[in-house]
Order: structure tokens, then C-alpha cells, then sequence
């Protein structure tokens, strides 16, 4: 009877065994899906910001290069007035010259 008790003891316990196993292997099924999942939604979140910087760092670059055409184009119409200026003032210097030229040969002749 002892035996048979034992015996019954030891099959009860292979299956609650057996029981437990399966549900251990579940739960480290559960845990690495939630794992993955969770890795996941980090590797989505660092894209995302990865994402936002090189677009902000984009748009910076866009705005100075902006900036630097502005500058570029500031600087250029300067020279051009400076140009005219000075064209302007030959031109007058020129016109001097000819009607002092034009007198002297006036009174050459």
C-alpha cells in the first residue's frame, strides 16, 4: 500500500513537474516577446529623434548658407555702387579735362 501510495506521490509530482515546465517555458516565451517588443519600440524611438536632429541640422545649414548668400549678395551690391561712384566721378574729372583741353586749344588757335 506504502508503494503504491509512493508511486502515486512520484506520478503526481512528474506531472505537476511537467505542469510547472510548461509553464515556466510560457513565461520566458511572454518575457522575450516582451523583450523584442520593448527593444523595439526604443530602436523606433531613437530613429525618430535620429530623424528630428538630421532635420534640424538641415535646416540650420539650409538657413546659413542663407544667410551667407545674403551677405554674399549685400557685399557685391556695395562694390557695385562703389564702382559707380567712382565711374561717376571719372566721368565729371573727364569732362573737366575736355573743356580745359577745348579752352587751351581755343586760345592756341
Amino acid at each position: 500500500k506504502k508503494l503504491a501510495e509512493i508511486e502515486k506521490n512520484a506520478a503526481s509530482a512528474g506531472a505537476s513537474s511537467d505542469e510547472l515546465q510548461s509553464k515556466l517555458s510560457a513565461a520566458e516565451e511572454r518575457i522575450a516577446q516582451m523583450e523584442a517588443d520593448h527593444k523595439s519600440q526604443l530602436d523606433d524611438a531613437s530613429k525618430q529623434k535620429e530623424d528630428e536632429l538630421q532635420s534640424r541640422i538641415d535646416e540650420a545649414r539650409k538657413q546659413a548658407i542663407e544667410e551667407e548668400r545674403k551677405s554674399a549678395q549685400a557685399n557685391v551690391d556695395a562694390l557695385k555702387q562703389q564702382m559707380d561712384e567712382q565711374a561717376a566721378t571719372h566721368a565729371t574729372q573727364l569732362a573737366k579735362l575736355q573743356e580745359e583741353n577745348t579752352k587751351k586749344l581755343a586760345e592756341i588757335e
